[in-house]
């Protein structure tokens, strides 16, 4: 068996070896740092329907679809990268890029019928109305 002798981590090294790496990544000619994402979602239930917001920082409506399936809400889109030039050099980029695609199962009292969407500022907001509740109906016999 040999053992092996690892040299000690000092705080130095750690130093040294992450802002070398740091520096290597930050001007690194074609790193691209592109990922799909989730974009973050919140559901609200009032008295009169459901309120749905996505967060889409940067992204117009032509590049969301918004479709109902089956009682399946289907939000996607795709957010594209900045191109790249001699004139516009990328040097960090924390932003996700991509294509992304959100589904939501409505509740059966969802009026699929009546949905609204906007987009300000960002944020995809949803209003779906709640359809009347079914109640039981005597039939009167003729």
């Amino acid at each position: 068996m040999e053992l092996t002798r690892k040299r000690p981590v000092t705080l130095s090294n750690m130093l040294t070896s992450n802002f070398g790496s740091l520096l290597n990544d930050f001007f690194e000619e074609g790193n691209e740092h592109i990922a799909s994402f989730k974009p973050a979602i919140e559901v609200h239930e009032k008295k009169e329907g459901y309120h749905i917001s996505a967060m889409l920082p940067g992204m117009s409506k032509e590049d969301i679809t918004i479709e109902v399936d089956n009682n399946t809400l289907v939000i996607s889109g795709e957010r594209k990268n900045v191109q790249e030039s001699e004139e516009n050099k990328v040097h960090i980029s924390e932003y996700h890029y991509g294509k992304f695609l959100r589904r939501l199962t409505l509740p059966k009292n969802a009026d699929l019928n009546s949905i609204d969407a906007h987009l300000e500022h960002g944020i995809l907001t949803l209003e779906i109305s709640k359809k009347e509740e079914l109640k039981p109906k005597q039939i009167v016999i003729k």
